[in-house]
C-alpha cells in the first residue's frame, strides 16, 4: 500500500501519510479558445480513490500501443480515423466516472468579459481571465460543495502549464478573504503538477476539453453526456458555473465598484453566482 501514497499529489511525502484518508483532491484544467472562451473545469475525489483511479489509468495507458499522455485535444482526431482507438478512450472515460465522485466545471466567455474589463479600466491582473475563473471555481465550491455530499476540506491541483503565476497571485489574496465560516472547506494550499506525470489531470483536461467544445457549440453548459458517444452512467454529481455579461457585470461592480475595498472582494465569494448544482445522474 505504501507505494501507492506517493499518488496522492500536490503534498509533501510526509504530509501525504497523515492526508491520506481525509484528503479529498481537485484536479483542475484550463481549455481556452482565443476571443471565446475559457474554461476550467475537472474532477474531485478522495486522495484514496485517486491513487486507484491512477493505478487504472497507467495500465490503460499502457496497454499496446502505448500512449504517454492522452491529451483529448489530439484523441479527437485519432477517434475519426481509428474506431478502435474510439473504444479505447471511452475505456479512460470509464475509468473516471468510476472513482469521482464530483465534476466543477466554470465557463467564461471572453469578448464581454473584455468589453467590461475595458468599462472598469482594470490594471492587468484584474483583467487576467484566469483569476476571475479561479476565484469563480473557489467560491462556487465553498458555497455549494456541501448540497452534493462534499463535506471534506478540499486541495486544489492545477496543470503547472496553466497559467501558474497568475494562478498563484490571485491564491494569495483570495484565502486570506475567505470568510471564516468558509475556510474550512479550502485547503490553505495549492499546488501544480505536470500531466504527463499525474493521471488525474490528464481526466481534467479531458472534462475542459469536451465542456469548452460543448460550449463552443451551444453556448451553455449542460449536465448531460459528456462525449457525443457517451455510453456509461455518469453517476457523479456537478458543480458548473456560467457567465453572461449581466452575471459579469454584477461580479465586476461587486469588487470594483468600491476601488479594491476588502468588502467588494468579501461579496466576490459570498455572491450567489449563476451556478449549476446537481448531486443526481443525469439520465435520472
Amino acid at each position: 500500500m505504501e507505494s501507492e501514497w506517493p499518488l496522492v499529489f500536490g503534498m509533501p511525502r510526509l504530509e501525504r501519510k497523515r492526508e491520506q484518508i481525509m484528503a479529498i483532491q481537485a484536479f483542475i484544467d484550463g481549455a481556452q479558445t482565443d476571443d471565446e472562451v475559457l474554461v476550467l473545469a475537472g474532477y474531485i475525489a478522495s486522495a484514496e480513490a485517486w491513487a486507484s483511479f491512477t493505478k487504472e489509468w497507467k495500465y490503460a495507458l499502457a496497454i499496446e500501443p502505448k500512449i504517454p499522455t492522452l491529451k483529448s485535444s489530439l484523441a479527437k482526431r485519432k477517434i475519426k480515423l481509428d474506431k478502435e482507438f474510439e473504444k479505447r478512450y471511452i475505456g479512460f472515460y470509464d475509468i473516471i466516472i468510476r472513482h469521482v465522485d464530483a465534476s466543477i466545471c466554470i465557463a467564461i466567455p471572453l469578448i464581454p468579459f473584455n468589453k467590461i474589463c475595458d468599462e472598469f479600466q482594470l490594471r492587468k491582473m484584474d483583467r487576467n481571465p484566469y483569476y476571475f475563473a479561479f476565484n469563480s471555481l473557489i467560491a462556487l465550491y465553498s458555497g455549494h460543495s456541501e448540497k452534493v455530499g462534499l463535506n471534506g476540506t478540499v486541495n486544489f491541483i492545477f496543470d503547472d502549464q496553466t497559467e501558474k503565476v497568475h494562478i498563484n497571485s490571485a491564491w494569495v489574496g483570495f484565502h486570506e478573504k475567505i470568510p471564516r465560516r468558509l475556510k474550512h472547506k479550502i485547503g490553505s494550499e495549492i499546488a501544480f503538477e505536470q500531466d504527463s506525470k499525474c493521471p488525474p489531470l490528464q481526466a481534467a483536461d479531458l472534462i475542459a476539453y469536451w465542456k469548452r467544445e460543448e460550449y463552443l457549440e451551444r453556448r451553455t453548459l449542460e449536465v448531460g453526456p459528456l462525449v457525443p458517444w457517451e455510453t456509461s452512467q455518469a453517476n457523479h454529481a456537478h458543480l458548473y458555473g456560467q457567465f453572461d455579461e449581466a452575471a459579469i457585470r454584477d461580479i465586476m461592480h461587486s469588487r470594483f465598484g468600491e476601488r479594491y475595498s476588502i468588502k467588494g472582494l468579501l461579496r466576490m465569494n459570498s455572491y450567489p453566482g449563476p451556478w449549476f448544482v446537481s448531486a443526481k445522474d443525469w439520465r435520472t
